[in-house]
Order: structure tokens, then C-alpha cells, then sequence
């Protein structure tokens, strides 16, 4: 009798292993579908700027609303003016810093309202 109830123990102390690595391996997978957690966006002269990707992602929902401008690649901000594509500044004053205080304006949680709150110089 006690190996009998020894082995069922076995086996429901495997699945619940089984079914936690299987957890943990579609958390990880969703993760690397949301991207980094953390970017650092080139910021021309004015220095970089560190980015918390997975906070905007929380908060916007919709990824179209930044990459319906640019694509989802290292450095595509500064590969889109470089090629005179976008305008020095477009990106951040109408939709970084516009979103920004608009949620401000609103009462909301905001993110940084002006340029040297975000830059960061080396």
C-alpha cells in the first residue's frame, strides 16, 4: 500500500514539475516576444537616451502606436534620419513628449515632459 501511494505521489510531484517547466518556458517566450525590457535610443548630440521598453509596452498596448514609424531594429530612429527620412526631433516632440503631456495634462502618470529629462550625456 505505501508504494503504491509513493508512486502516485511520484507522479503528481512529475506533472506539477512538467507543468511548471512548461510555465516558465512560455513566460520566457512571451518575454522575448515583447522585446528588451530595457533600449538605449540614440539621441544624437544632446546624448542617448535610456529607454524602459516593457513600461511603454504596458502602457500603450498597441506597438503599432511607436513602430508604425519605425521599424524594430538597433538604431532605426537614427537610421531613419540619417537618411533624411525623418526630421531631426520628429519622433521625440510628436510622440514621446506629446504622449507625455497629454497624459499629464489628463491627471495620469507621465513620462519625462522635456528634452534633458530623458538625454543623457556621456
Amino acid at each position: 500500500m505505501k508504494a503504491k501511494i509513493a508512486v502516485v505521489l511520484l507522479m503528481i510531484l512529475a506533472v506539477a514539475l512538467y507543468a511548471a517547466a512548461g510555465f516558465a518556458d512560455e513566460k520566457e517566450k512571451a518575454d522575448a516576444d515583447k522585446g528588451a525590457e530595457k533600449l538605449t535610443i540614440y539621441g544624437g548630440t544632446r546624448g542617448d537616451i535610456p529607454f524602459p521598453h516593457w513600461e511603454h509596452q504596458e502602457v500603450l498596448a498597441d506597438c503599432g502606436v511607436c513602430h508604425a514609424h519605425f521599424s524594430q531594429k538597433k538604431d532605426a530612429i537614427k537610421a531613419l534620419k540619417d537618411d533624411g527620412k525623418i526630421k531631426a526631433k520628429k519622433i521625440m516632440n510628436e510622440q514621446c513628449i506629446g504622449c507625455h503631456r497629454e497624459k499629464k495634462a489628463a491627471g495620469e502618470k507621465s513620462g519625462p515632459t522635456s528634452c534633458s529629462q530623458c538625454h543623457q550625456r556621456s
